[in-house]
């Protein structure tokens, strides 16, 4: 059986005075994760959401449901600018929806994403709007407050 090698590594060409240089792409850090503990898969999200990192998004959470994954988790405590993501996470939603499953927010910073849903569309608003009403309120230390947990109200300017 031959063997293999992988082709050796060269230098990117010096470029000589009359000819153009080829652009080095550098390896970006992953920004987007994925995590699976038991059947839960958990998509976290690093750093400044830009347009890599929105195909880089688009194209885990549209593999995660091709294959079948019926419930995902969405971290974006660890981002910023995530609601450059809205659209993909409402194509995401409504394609899980469609196959009984679930689409989870956690870590959304709702000041980020005002602005953003001033023009976005309805299912847009509504996805930020359930990640919302699932996050806890303060607790002001009364048995009333212990017993019920209230939603979160967003006052517009």
């Amino acid at each position: 059986m031959a063997q293999q090698t992988q082709p050796e590594y060269r230098a990117p060409a010096v470029a000589d005075a009359g000819r153009r240089s080829r652009r080095v792409r550098e390896k970006r850090p992953t920004k987007v994760t994925v995590e699976h503990v038991g059947g839960q898969y958990t998509v976290s999200v690093r750093g400044q959401v830009d347009r890599p990192t929105v195909t880089e998004f688009s194209g885990t959470v549209r593999g995660l449901v091709a294959v079948g994954v019926p419930e995902l988790t969405v971290d974006l405590a660890g981002c910023w600018e995530g609601a450059r993501l809205l659209t993909v996470l409402t194509r995401t939603r409504r394609a899980l929806i469609d196959r009984g499953g679930r689409l989870t927010l956690v870590g959304l910073v709702l000041p980020e994403y005002l602005p953003a849903l001033r023009e976005a569309p309805l299912e847009e608003v509504f996805l930020v709007y359930d990640a919302m009403r699932h996050i806890p309120t303060p607790r002001t230390g009364s048995a009333a407050d212990d017993e019920v947990s209230r939603p979160v109200v967003v006052t517009g300017e």
